[in-house]
């Protein structure tokens, strides 16, 4: 809307000039009215688009020239116009948002929105036809922002049914003028078109399903309604019941759950996957159902940690493989010797080497799970690490030669952070230790912090980022940038 706006604007300024300055003046007030809301987002969101960038994996936040960032918006752009894309089928888009053999536009539209958009360019200094011209110019920009999918680029809608019409509208005056009556065309069409949209419905509605068969996150998200209805069943049958829906199938899980199951008995569905029972061993209560993807299944099976006790049912996929289990779960026996041996391997330490300061320093830290070391020192908050099962996560720092530290600036994820700082003089003597505590922050802890002694030139640097907050073994502490000062 705000790319037609504007080039709408470019287009017809001179017609805009030529109006009195109390409309020009009106005007102005009005753009900066319909600004405001836009404008108190950015000052009070100032990082929310720049995060949403980096969510959809833009090449605008990455690291590379202008030049290679406008080239490929480019094109980006360009390829949004590309027919094949829109009309025949692809493999770009998730299944979920595809018909099998189909293209997002039905291929018959194709010949009328090539003679509506020769007709809208022959017709361009009318104002009706340059607004399709415009409207189509503009709808795929914000999409060109990072990789074009229908589900951002579905503004095309307007502007190429708009063409089709006027395709359709100019071939119709062609034929009467060749006494073609336009009643029979026009009727004739918009039964070609109801047909088709039956046999889209039907199609949709009786082998949908099967189109495509990745069921899961990725796939068709397909089984809300049947996993649903069935935990309501159980619950429904046992007031101690519990139903744990693993989320890693679908978005959004919780959501569906509370619009399927009624609220007096959806307090009762919890949601997680596996992964935290196979990290350490947790209480798992008699009443206590799981609903696991095969995918779970197969994964609970080779850890050699868990078993399924009973099968209360199973869910087929509607191509007939087993799909959803709904199971009850126990520990093997011994099972507490094996995570004690892993608890014991995730404590040790890692050691890697990275250029910092000017020299080659060795990094001791605790396990990270996401990231790398050296994302730390990059100066971009965006690339995190993430500590596995660490609280404090502690990061030691030896450098080759002696180095003079002041104090250090840091930008850790949300939490109540206790900051324990222990400096090695290269001279020696006693390390100098500091601990600090930032508690009750709105947004993101960002320390600050500067030797209350004065400058020291140290051999190792030791920091230990712990969460006041995080209960239990399985806390990861997320560290987004690490500065020496």
């Amino acid at each position: 809307m705000l790319a037609t706006g504007a080039i709408l604007v470019l287009t017809d300024v001179r017609h805009h000039l030529r109006q009195p300055r109390r409309v020009l003046a009106g005007a102005a007030m009005l753009a900066a009215l319909l600004a405001a809301p836009y404008l108190r987002f950015r000052v009070e969101q100032p990082n929310a688009i720049t995060y949403q960038l980096h969510v959809v994996s833009s090449y605008w936040v990455q690291d590379d020239p202008l030049p290679a960032k406008l080239a490929t918006f480019a094109r980006t752009y360009a390829g949004a116009f590309d027919p094949r894309y829109w009309f025949l089928p692809n493999d770009v888009d998730l299944a979920r948002h595809r018909v099998k053999d189909v293209g997002h536009f039905p291929l018959f539209l194709f010949p009328f929105v090539v003679v509506g958009l020769a007709v809208c360019l022959a017709r361009l200094r009318s104002p009706a036809h340059r607004v399709v011209v415009v409207a189509l110019v503009a709808a795929p920009i914000s999409a060109a922002i990072a990789t074009v999918y229908v589900t951002r680029a579905m503004a095309m809608v307007v502007p190429v049914t708009l063409l089709a019409c006027i395709g359709f509208d100019w071939l119709a005056d062609r034929l009467e003028a060749w006494r073609v009556p336009r009643a029979p065309v026009t009727l004739a069409s918009g039964a070609a078109l109801a047909v088709w949209s039956l046999w889209l419905l039907g199609a949709a509605l009786t082998s949908g399903p099967t189109w495509f068969t990745d069921y899961g996150l990725y796939g068709m998200q397909w089984g809300a309604a049947q996993v649903f209805d069935a935990t309501q069943e159980i619950l429904e049958a046992s007031p101690q019941a519990i139903v744990h829906v693993s989320p890693d199938w679908t978005n959004h899980a919780n959501a569906l759950a509370e619009f399927f199951v009624p609220p007096d008995l959806v307090r009762r569905v919890q949601f997680g996957n596996i992964a935290p029972l196979l990290r350490e061993k947790v209480d798992i209560p008699d009443g206590k159902v799981f609903v696991l993807s095969p995918q779970e299944v197969e994964e609970l099976a080779k850890s050699g940690k868990l078993e399924v006790a009973s099968t209360e049912r199973v869910i087929p996929y509607p191509d007939g493989r087993p799909g959803f289990h709904f199971v009850r779960l126990r520990y093997v026996p011994g099972v507490e010797a094996v995570f004690a041996r892993e608890e014991i391997a995730r404590r040790r330490p890692v050691e890697e080497v990275v250029d910092l300061v000017g020299q080659r320093v060795r990094v001791r830290h605790s396990r990270l799970d996401s990231g790398r070391i050296v994302d730390l020192f990059d100066g971009n908050p965006e690339h995190l690490v993430r500590g596995e099962s660490a609280n404090p996560l502690v990061l030691e720092l030896l450098f080759q030669s002696p180095h003079e530290i002041a104090g250090i600036a840091a930008h850790t994820a949300q939490m109540d952070l206790e900051l324990k700082i222990v400096v090695t003089p290269a001279a020696g003597g006693d390390a100098r230790t500091y601990t600090t505590t930032y508690e009750g922050q709105a947004d993101e802890p960002r320390v600050d912090f500067t030797l209350p002694d004065g400058p020291v030139t140290a051999s190792a640097l030791r920091l230990e980022f712990r969460d006041l907050r995080a209960t239990g073994g399985d806390v990861h502490v997320h560290i987004r940038d690490l500065e020496l000062r």
